[in-house]
């Protein structure tokens, strides 16, 4: 028994394959044997695996931020050779709700950053001055942090909101109530 609270402990132990006991129709098949066989070979098909594997490399995918609502930027390949990110917001969830940025070139932000990096890197007095000013706003990224979590949930309750009324399980006045809530809080 454990001590403190009465229940019994148990152990977990894997035994090895030699010692299993196969209990026939013990669990029921979820689909038959010919639909899982036929799912098994379009997974396996070699023109559908070559498909998945990355033509490009993108070194900033999620790593720069959008100017116009600052959500992660990812790498796409636009007919299959010209290299671009954009905003993840651009082309994900709902059309009232996507980012209207612009696709960037990859090759022309890539290089922009490698410049940018190696100006920094040239003059230590920059990194010096940086380090200080982060010391000494430390309070601040704090009260930011919980400002960014705090906006986050309510932007979630805005989307779950919207999806209720999508599913028709609130009507236009309570949408309307709660909209109007919503935006005082963030406002």
């Amino acid at each position: 028994r454990h001590p403190g609270n009465g229940r019994a402990k148990r152990k977990l132990e894997t035994r090895p394959s030699s010692e299993w006991i196969e209990v026939a129709g013990a669990t029921p098949e979820i689909v038959d044997r010919e639909t899982f066989q036929a799912v098994q070979n379009v997974l396996d098909d070699p023109e559908r695996r070559r498909m998945g594997r990355r033509i490009h490399d993108y070194r900033l995918s999620g790593r720069v931020k959008c100017l116009k609502c600052g959500r992660a930027m990812v790498g796409q390949t636009l007919q299959g050779r010209f290299r671009y990110y954009r905003c993840r917001r651009a082309f994900a969830g709902p059309r009232h709700d996507r980012c209207p940025s612009l696709y960037v070139r990859a090759d022309h932000l890539e290089q922009a950053i490698k410049e940018e990096t190696a100006r920094v890197l040239a003059n230590p007095e920059l990194i010096i001055t940086e380090a200080e000013r982060l010391s000494k706003d430390g309070g601040h990224r704090e009260r930011t942090e919980a400002l960014d979590r705090q906006l986050r949930s309510l932007n979630d309750q805005r989307q779950r909101l919207l999806k209720l009324y999508q599913l028709g399980e609130i009507d236009d006045d309570y949408l309307r109530s709660e909209s109007q809530a919503l935006r005082s809080q963030i406002g």
